[in-house]
């Protein structure tokens, strides 16, 4: 009887922008998805913004922002994204509760269905795939969600830009700089000190430059055979998150002739070494320094290489962007949305010292991880962005899966006519 009174006093309702801010800074699933800035990106797009509070009794015990898009027969999709912020340690029956609680409230909005892809970990895995035995898989929150009637779109794997990712790849922040450096793998290690040689410098672009990022991310979206956005989505990010902080958009480039100048002087260094060791050669040969003069001339030899190559770039101006990327500090995270590089300057080494650059920031300004954000959750070398996770897995991370999407119908008898509606016409698109 206790139990079924506590499922009744678990309601809905409305609640300002103000509280629900309140409630979302203190919850450990805090994200930028459920934050007042999305919620106003998105009203800009001419959407209906919801803020619901979830009580047991008159107790704020959940929260979620909820976006109403047009569906069918004159109702609404509600869409929580990343959503909702529930006590997801929780009982699955209260936890299945407070799901119940949003949809009888969305049925009064004209609401056809929701959907929500909460950002609950279903299950935290190492850098090839398999299950970390020292977490719990949480088959109880899917169990949860199936309860209070949401059906599954399933553990996918993949990459699909119509949704958020289901995988992610963070780089947890517990060490000091040095020691999460030395954690990475040797070839990471490498590329971040060279792109450190290499005068490579990391700086927040303003509002007139997001075309350099731009252009960039278009690069790495053919590279990796999918679209980018258009321009314009930079330009509504900038507007709706930069005022507060919470977007920062980076580019890594270099000076060339700042990096001339100095390969020069080392040039001119190693020289002088060189002459010192054919001296010494001269008055007591050994092998030593026969080794040392080889590896001297080899090393000038590769600078001046590298001198011969700038001498090309120059043409194409004083300073060459070599990577950029979008991200979002909000929460307990900075997430790196998207990034990109010119395959051309590969040898700078931008794309380390960009994702160096907010390691360090996160750990200046006491954020938990860096998320390198979304991966496939296919590990095989056959896998659609082997590439790019080869890179990431540089970091030394730990790989999060999702629990992934689910649809709750709220008008049951409409929502089954729609899908029915759906899948006709997918079968007929296929004739």
């Amino acid at each position: 009887m206790d139990q079924l009174e506590t499922k009744k006093s678990i309601h809905a309702q409305p609640i300002t922008e103000a509280v629900f801010i309140e409630f979302a800074s203190s919850h450990p699933l805090n994200n930028i998805w459920q934050s007042p800035m999305m919620g106003h990106m998105q009203e800009s797009k001419g959407k209906k913004v919801l803020y619901l509070g979830v009580f047991e009794g008159s107790e704020l015990i959940g929260a979620s922002s909820v976006v109403l898009e047009p569906a069918h027969f004159g109702k609404y999709h509600a869409r929580t994204m990343r959503g909702p912020l529930l006590n997801y340690e929780d009982t699955g029956e209260s936890i299945a509760a407070q799901l119940n609680a949003i949809t009888k409230f969305l049925k009064k909005e004209k609401v056809l269905y929701w959907t929500t892809d909460a950002y609950c970990v279903y299950s935290r895995r190492d850098l090839d795939g398999r299950i970390n035995p020292a977490f719990e898989v949480r088959t109880d929150l899917v169990e949860a969600f199936r309860m209070s009637g949401g059906i599954h779109s399933g553990f996918s794997t993949g990459i699909d830009n119509r949704h958020e990712p289901r995988w992610m790849y963070i780089v947890p922040l517990k060490n000091s700089k040095e020691e999460i450096l030395h954690s990475f793998e040797r070839k990471c290690q490498r590329s971040i000190l060279r792109a450190k040689e290499n005068d490579v410098t990391v700086r927040e672009v303003n509002q007139s430059e997001l075309h350099l990022v731009d252009e960039l991310l278009n690069q790495a979206a053919k590279k990796h055979n999918f679209q980018w956005r258009e321009a314009s989505y930079n330009e509504n990010l900038w507007e709706a998150f930069h005022p507060s902080g919470a977007v920062k958009f980076l580019i890594a480039e270099v000076n060339l002739d700042q990096f001339t100048s100095k390969m020069e002087a080392l040039i001119a260094e190693n020289r002088q070494k060189l002459s010192k060791v054919e001296e010494q050669i001269q008055q007591v040969p050994s092998k030593k320094m026969e080794n040392r003069r080889q590896t001297l001339n080899e090393i000038i030899m590769s600078q001046n290489k590298r001198l011969d190559e700038v001498s090309k770039y120059k043409t194409q101006g004083k300073t060459l962007p070599l990577a950029a990327g979008i991200f979002f500090i909000y929460g307990n995270e900075v997430i790196c949305l998207m990034s990109g590089y010119d395959d051309q300057y590969a040898g700078f080494c931008g794309p380390y010292a960009l994702h160096w650059e907010m390691i360090q920031y996160c750990l200046n300004h006491g954020f938990n991880r860096y998320n390198l954000y979304g991966i496939s959750g296919d590990f095989s070398s056959s896998a659609i962005d082997h590439g790019v996770y080869d890179f990431k897995r540089g970091f030394n991370g730990e790989v999060l899966e999702l629990m992934g999407e689910f649809q709750f119908p709220v008008d049951r008898k409409l929502y089954k006519a729609f899908k029915y509606l759906k899948a006709v016409k997918t079968k007929l698109k296929s004739f």
